[in-house]
């Protein structure tokens, strides 16, 4: 009885801790949806694992059957505060020239449509996102293989084609290291760009503002704020993908590792993006990759990027590398204090310093 107790209150833990869903129901009335609940996770939903969709639909699971719409929204505001925010439905219509057999909301609160049958994805954008969407395209393809895609500017669709694959989290170690080498070769060789002065200044105080939460000697302290300052000068800047984990990664059945949602491309510190990747899969207990960037495996390839690594002595500019890179995603998103705990805790298993958490 302990045991089955201290498991449903493991799931409605993280159940609580995931990200609020905000999903409105009048987003979904521009797809042709089917009737019928699909969500991925909670865990101790009813699973009806869905093979013929691309990640994440790939491991979907059926929450219910409701077909009344107000019972919908509804639910959808209780979930808000307890479920994890993805949602599909289906329904059997067709409407205008395009067809979804499965629409999801995403985390952004957008209709994505899924057309089974032409293996397509469907996304209803304003005239702004798509011209976007273009230039993202246009500015980092030259570094990674994107999902192809066409737009129809009078409706206002972008038809993206599925990728048979898998994600990038859950592919064999060598596709994994393949994947991170094409990525760290396209970062090479893509053109530096310069950031405002106003950016500059707001990415190195975010990295100072960091500092009072290592609990480390002051001599090593300074160092690493010496280290700071010589990445900030020196790193290259370029466009990038700016939300490079594993989840947006799609590795082909050839082992061609395809990049999805490019919707935060923009010119950061070219370095970020593959530091993005490392961290994010040690913080979900992947840790091949930190492994590596630790033992200085990527120290060559990652000094062409601009990262002083020739000159590492004790990890320290290993640690410089880490702060400078949660400062610049610091200036960009907005992170709860759980989660910069969870990026400390990755640091803290090659680094010996202990972490002040109670710093902002």
């Amino acid at each position: 009885m302990k045991k089955i107790s201290s498991r449903i209150f493991s799931n409605l833990n993280n159940i609580f801790r995931k990200k609020r869903l905000a999903a409105k129901m009048l987003l979904v009335k521009e797809f042709p949806v089917r009737a019928g609940f699909w969500l991925i996770k909670p865990e101790f939903s009813r699973r009806v694992t869905i093979h013929k969709l691309p990640p994440p639909l790939d491991k979907a699971k059926q929450w219910g059957g409701w077909r009344n719409g107000r019972v919908l929204k509804v639910l959808m505001s209780v979930a808000e505060y307890l479920i994890f925010p993805w949602f599909v439905w289906v329904r059997g219509d067709k409407q205008g020239k395009f067809y979804a057999d499965i629409v999801l909301i995403n985390r952004l609160r957008e209709p994505v449509g899924f057309d089974l049958n032409d293996k397509r994805v469907i996304r209803k954008l304003s005239n702004n996102e798509i011209d976007t969407l273009l230039i993202n395209a246009s500015k980092i393809s030259d570094i990674y293989s994107l999902t192809e895609f066409e737009v129809d500017h009078e409706s206002g669709y972008v038809i993206e084609n599925m990728i048979a694959g898998t994600a990038f989290s859950y592919s064999s170690s060598i596709n994994r290291l393949f994947s991170v080498n094409k990525f760290i070769e396209g970062l090479k060789m893509v053109e530096s760009d310069i950031l405002s002065d106003a950016v500059m200044m707001s990415w190195k105080d975010a990295s100072y503002s960091l500092l009072p939460r290592l609990n480390m000697e002051e001599k090593a302290k300074v160092e690493v704020e010496k280290n700071i300052i010589n990445i900030c000068t020196s790193a290259k800047k370029s466009w990038v993908h700016g939300d490079l984990f594993g989840e947006n990664i799609i590795i082909n059945s050839t082992g061609r590792p395809i990049i999805i949602d490019i919707d935060k491309a923009g010119i950061a510190p070219t370095f970020t993006d593959i530091m993005t990747l490392f961290v994010f899969e040690a913080r979900t207990l992947r840790f091949d990759l930190m492994d590596k960037f630790f033992r200085g495996d990527y120290d060559a390839e990652l000094n062409e990027l601009g990262l002083p690594l020739e000159t590492d002595k004790n990890n320290n500019v290993k640690l410089a590398v880490f702060i400078t890179w949660l400062g610049w995603k610091m200036t960009t998103e907005r992170f709860a204090e759980i989660n910069l705990t969870r990026f400390f805790n990755v640091l803290t298993k090659y680094i010996d310093i202990k972490i002040k958490v109670e710093h902002i």
